[in-house]
């Protein structure tokens, strides 16, 4: 609700409407434009990326305490974030977690296509249960 891409081109939105320090952006910025701006240094665009930051990096941290994962993998909206995005969430996840936790995590930018494969495979268990279910 706070962290997903819809939220944070709703955040967009709304602080364009806030302010008049929009030189650098229209209202129809999507947020890879928001978030080239801030790697740039705009600092506008840094306030509206750093506003996600306290909610993403509590959830990828909580799961990652609860499913000992050590890699995330961001896709749709913020795969667009780069670099820029990348360190900013690590700094901020690896703060929450326990030392052996935060020595192995990994974050990566996915894109378009591991997001459709990604989708896939999670969806293929509930699409073999259902057709294993209809077979026998």
């Amino acid at each position: 609700m706070y962290a997903s891409g819809y939220a944070f081109r709703e955040t967009i939105k709304s602080r364009m409407g806030q302010t008049t320090h929009t030189r650098n952006l229209l209202p129809s910025s999507q947020p890879d434009e928001v978030f080239r701006l801030a790697a740039e240094g705009d600092v506008f665009c840094r306030e509206i990326v750093e506003e996600a930051i306290p909610h993403m990096s509590y959830a990828f941290a909580s799961l990652v305490r609860l499913t000992d994962i050590d890699e995330v993998i961001l896709l749709g909206t913020y795969a667009e974030g780069g670099d820029y995005l990348r360190n900013l969430l690590h700094e901020n996840i690896a703060r929450q977690l326990p030392e052996v936790a935060r020595k192995n995590l990994k974050i990566q930018m996915g894109s378009r296509q591991d997001t459709e494969t990604i989708v896939a495979a999670a969806a293929l268990p509930a699409i073999q249960g259902h057709f294993e279910l209809q077979i026998s």
